[in-house]
């Protein structure tokens, strides 16, 4: 959105990516899904969570984690999770993708 402020948390805020992010204006924070304290940190003065978690064996972990961050922070008010699970064809017990075959 014009005018807002975007934070990205990058486990290695000097990776390609991550500077990518940097020259389009987004402010990194370090952090790591697994580590609740990195996340609290990450949210403070945050108002709002995209919440877009790769697809691996700890994924409700993690995005539990994440989830419980932005419950417990003093300045979140809205959290939307990304998911690929409403895909046609995704969570299928034939799918290519072996997160898909999980469901």
């Amino acid at each position: 959105s014009s005018g807002a402020t975007v934070r990205c948390l990058v486990r290695d805020s000097t990776s390609e990516k991550s500077l990518a992010l940097k020259a389009a204006g987004a402010e990194l924070v370090s952090g790591d899904f697994a580590h609740a304290a990195s996340l609290a940190a990450a949210l403070v003065g945050v108002d709002s969570v995209l919440l877009a978690c790769s697809n691996q064996p700890e994924q409700v972990d993690l995005e539990t984690n994440a989830i419980r961050a932005a419950a417990d922070s003093a300045s979140c008010k809205y959290l939307v999770k990304l998911s690929t699970c409403g895909c046609a064809g995704y969570c299928t017990a034939d799918s290519a993708i072996k997160y898909g075959r999980w469901h």
